[in-house]
């Protein structure tokens, strides 16, 4: 899964299982496979420093998953990596984990799950 994580790079169109688009890559979340050293290798694409209520501040945050994500499912995507999809302005955006990618073509990142099975923001 992790290798098909570092191909994902942002504004990737998004398909889910159905063969429809649902929006693009916003953000990628690298996760952390090696149960010897836990938190040795996470980390955010292009994540930001937080300087305070700024553009930064806000680009930051959108880079996280949402406060409602249980605690449980909010480890298991910080340890094996998940990307957040852009949807529109009129949808939610989701969250996809590392084992619901189906393949990353050079131009595309196509899921096993529907929309409505990833994690709405």
């Amino acid at each position: 899964m992790q290798n098909m994580m570092t191909r994902i790079r942002e504004d990737m169109p998004v398909y889910d299982s159905t063969g429809t688009r649902i929006g693009v890559v916003k953000a990628v979340h690298f996760g952390d496979e090696d149960l010897e050293r836990p938190g040795a290798e996470t980390q955010t694409a292009q994540k930001p420093q937080v300087r305070g209520n700024t553009f930064v501040d806000k680009f930051a945050e959108a880079l996280t998953l949402g406060n409602d994500v249980p605690e449980e499912l909010r480890k298991r995507l910080e340890r094996f990596g998940y990307f957040r999809v852009g949807t529109g302005l009129l949808v939610s955006d989701r969250y996809a984990s590392a084992d619901q990618i189906a393949k990353v073509d050079v131009d595309r990142v196509d899921l096993t799950a529907t929309m409505d099975e990833l994690i709405k923001t």
